[in-house]
């Protein structure tokens, strides 16, 4: 179900979204956003950019915790025999 909750927008046109929606939907200080509008139904959309190469980094320190990666030299060693 979609929530609303209403907003200001300040003299120079900053929007401040409240601390408890920024923690429902991951937003932290440095984050990117993309908005989309629809300019006939005046309805913006704002959702958070994720950087692909981020996803990627988590799931490889992920991996490496669980001990599921391999040194470069087991590689070669693997790949030598």
């Amino acid at each position: 179900m979609n929530k609303q909750v209403v907003i200001h927008v300040d003299g120079k046109g900053r929007l401040t979204l409240p601390k408890n929606i920024r923690e429902i939907v991951g937003i932290n200080p440095g984050d990117n956003l993309f908005l989309q509008y629809e300019p006939k139904s005046k309805m913006i959309l704002l959702s958070k950019a994720i950087n692909s190469l981020d996803l990627l980094a988590k799931d490889a320190i992920n991996e490496y915790k669980l001990g599921n990666t391999k040194s470069i030299d087991e590689i070669k060693q693997e790949l030598y025999k």
